[in-house]
């Protein structure tokens, strides 16, 4: 497989991982398509304050659980890694 298409698939992946997080903590698919449009602007305006993340997909997420107003111990330094089997 192409190196952009493996990076585009992990960027789907994340971005699907981050809807459905989103979908959990506010409770509608609606609120959720808009907090990942807030998440991609945070993420934009503020990507050289966390360098000290170890990886955009954690720093993606601790964006979204403080956008989601989730208790600071609700956003692990680590996350999960993705699954490469195909589920989005």
């Amino acid at each position: 497989m192409p190196e952009q298409e493996n990076i585009a698939r992990h960027d789907a992946a994340l971005r699907a991982q981050l809807r459905l997080f989103c979908q959990l903590m506010l409770g509608s698919d609606a609120a959720a398509e808009d907090m990942i449009q807030q998440i991609d602007r945070r993420a934009l305006d503020y990507h050289d304050e966390q360098d000290n993340c170890p990886t955009e997909r954690v720093r993606l997420f601790r964006i979204a659980a403080e956008l989601c107003g989730a208790p600071e111990k609700a956003a692990p330094d680590t996350v999960p890694p993705l699954r490469d089997d195909g589920v989005d």
